[in-house]
């Protein structure tokens, strides 16, 4: 089903959520790594990761992360949304999604854009992910204050170049968002 506006989009909920009474959660937000390539200022999961590494250890692996995956349809939540720090640093970012799409679950992921390379874009599409939200929080000056370590043309390009793509191979579904933390810097 392809929503085409935020109203219809509501509706949907609306009904969706009042026809029956819901015991489940509807939706579900993953944290899949705190791991970070970008030193945000707004952000300190960087940090926290840099002063204590042993936290890499506590992350799901692959095999939790299917399991909660058949979790997730057990408990018929609609919908994921999956961050991080940075999701795009698990090499099993994509097994994930595929799992919960094999479940017919909705899917997002919320990204710094730094990752998206040729591979990744192609993940993105091949995966039939069904929103992509990329954090530019401003002009290319803010955005490379905000956002140390970062690069808003890259960021940039490879949106373009992954929107192409979506157009070429894809079937064009995959929603691509761009989202902004608003700070005194950018407003």
């Amino acid at each position: 089903m392809v929503l085409t506006s935020a109203k219809e989009t509501v509706d949907w909920w609306y009904r969706w959520l009042t026809s029956k009474p819901r015991r489940s959660p509807v939706h579900a937000q993953v944290l899949i790594t705190g791991k970070c390539n970008a030193r945000c200022v707004q952000c300190n999961i960087w940090s926290r990761y840099q002063e204590n590494p042993e936290l890499a250890d506590d992350e799901l692996s692959t095999e939790e992360l299917l399991e909660l995956a058949d979790q997730l349809e057990d408990l018929c939540v609609k919908t994921v949304s999956i961050s991080g720090g940075e999701p795009f640093m698990r090499k099993d970012l994509f097994r994930f999604v595929r799992a919960l799409k094999e479940k017919k679950i909705w899917v997002n992921v919320t990204t710094n854009g730094s990752m998206l390379n040729e591979v990744n874009r192609k993940a993105v599409i091949e995966t039939h992910l069904d929103s992509l939200t990329v954090s530019i929080d401003g002009t290319e000056e803010v955005h490379s204050r905000l956002r140390k370590g970062l690069s808003f043309q890259k960021t940039y390009s490879d949106l373009k170049e992954l929107a192409s793509l979506s157009k070429a191979i894809g079937d064009g579904k995959t929603c691509l968002n761009v989202a902004s933390v608003v700070t005194g810097e950018n407003v």
